[in-house]
């Protein structure tokens, strides 16, 4: 992609909702919908409830009137819901893989016109591919993964000192570290706490600097009240998805919670329909830690079907 302006250029947008297609189970049409919204978008049409009923759905405008008792027709509703899957799926997308991408996609809720702006305009070209590069390699949740997005993320900042997203990156990359136990836990976490703060020093607006404190507070210090104030911090920023993260997860489970945070997660996976294997992966480790094993292992090898449970272990997990 080339060198963004302020405002993303057609073609950057066009190219944008074909990445986030990608990531979309085509049955779920919530890529096609998106790419019907951006195009009446980019041809300055007008976006409502009913012209997307019409256009995308194919309701009559009678089918889309309110009933002559007054009651509304369900239709109407499901051009809402799935306008509010389609944003939740735009969270989601720049939650993960999409959070090094340089054109933002997202709705407002209860809204239809998109917003569309650019981001990260304030690094060069090089940093750019840089911070691409440390997402991909996070993603591989690896211990050599997490150290090549440390060593990425260290040359966008020889370059932008000071970044507060970067920094932000920086500090959930080292708590998520400890996470996966791949070093050892207290210097991690301080370094990450360190990151953290410096971060939200220069932008309160950084969710990920946010799970970092929140790891901080939860594993260094017992402080399960700071930890759950800073998640949640993170969740307002970041959206709903953020609280399918593994740190999240941690939390609830070491307070007792489990159930609580089964309920929220089958919640989330109905509304979505099809969230993907790792949040899927999360209800499962949910499960497993509050004890339902039985239901932990399906849902694993649900979500990962090439991916079975050892005999020996299902079998001292879920004696018969």
């Amino acid at each position: 992609m080339k060198a963004l302006t302020s405002m993303p250029t057609d073609a950057a947008i066009r190219e944008q909702v074909a990445l986030i297609r990608k990531s979309i189970p085509p049955s779920s049409q919530l890529g096609e919908l998106l790419h019907y919204v951006i195009e009446e978008h980019l041809a300055r049409r007008e976006l409502t409830g009913v012209s997307i009923g019409i256009g995308f759905f194919g309701y009559t405008v009678e089918q889309l009137k309110p009933e002559p008792s007054g009651k509304k027709d369900k239709r109407p509703s499901d051009v809402r819901g799935a306008m509010g899957r389609l944003r939740d799926k735009l969270e989601e997308y720049y939650n993960e893989g999409g959070n090094a991408d340089f054109v933002h996609i997202s709705f407002p809720k209860w809204q239809y016109v998109p917003i569309i702006r650019a981001r990260f305009d304030d690094l060069s070209e090089k940093s750019r591919r840089l911070l691409r590069r440390a997402v991909e390699a996070r993603e591989k949740r690896t211990a050599s993964g997490y150290t090549e997005a440390i060593r990425l993320l260290q040359e966008i900042l020889a370059e932008h000192p000071g970044h507060p997203v970067i920094l932000g990156r920086l500090a959930e990359i080292h708590a998520l570290r400890v996470l996966h136990s791949t070093v050892p836990p207290r210097p991690e976490l301080e370094l990450a706490h360190q990151y953290a703060q410096q971060a939200l020093s220069k932008s309160p607006k950084i969710w990920a600097a946010h799970i970092a404190v929140g790891a901080f507070q939860a594993c260094l210090n017992w402080n399960w009240e700071k930890a759950e104030e800073a998640f949640l911090t993170a969740v307002e920023i970041g959206g709903r998805h953020v609280k399918t993260l593994p740190w999240y997860i941690t939390l609830y489970n070491a307070q007792g919670r489990g159930q609580e945070l089964i309920d929220f997660l089958e919640d989330y996976i109905s509304e979505l329909g099809d969230p993907g294997p790792l949040i899927r992966r999360n209800l499962a480790t949910a499960m497993m830690l509050s004890g339902r094993f039985d239901e932990a292992i399906r849902e694993y090898e649900s979500a990962f079907p090439h991916y079975k449970v050892d005999p020996i272990v299902k079998t001292i997990f879920c004696p018969q």
